[in-house]
């Protein structure tokens, strides 16, 4: 997804979403950008999925998104992100939840 054209607006808009649930909770803390080309490694996530292991999908995106709700704060893309983690982790039987 990271270096498919068709998603180049994905990540920044899931970096602005975590940014504005982090500086809701700490106002102090500095926001994350990116910049240049994307890191040279595979997410937990895609690893977990590839390796045929349970996804933390929970922890890592869900959990994020209901802190946002707790706050009042709207999470599309997070929430995006989560429904298509989950089913490609459930097509492949790592996702129960």
């Amino acid at each position: 997804m990271r270096d498919d054209p068709a998603f180049a607006d994905v990540i920044p808009r899931m970096l602005n979403e975590a940014n504005d649930i982090a500086q809701h909770f700490i106002p102090e803390v500095k926001r994350v950008t990116r910049s240049g080309p994307a890191p040279n490694h595979k997410p937990s996530l895609l690893q977990d999925y590839e390796l045929g292991r349970a996804m933390e999908i929970d922890v890592l995106v869900k959990a994020p998104a209901a802190f946002a709700r707790t706050a009042g704060l709207s999470t599309p893309t997070l929430d995006l992100i989560a429904a298509l983690a989950i089913q490609k982790a459930r097509d492949k039987g790592l996702y129960s939840a």
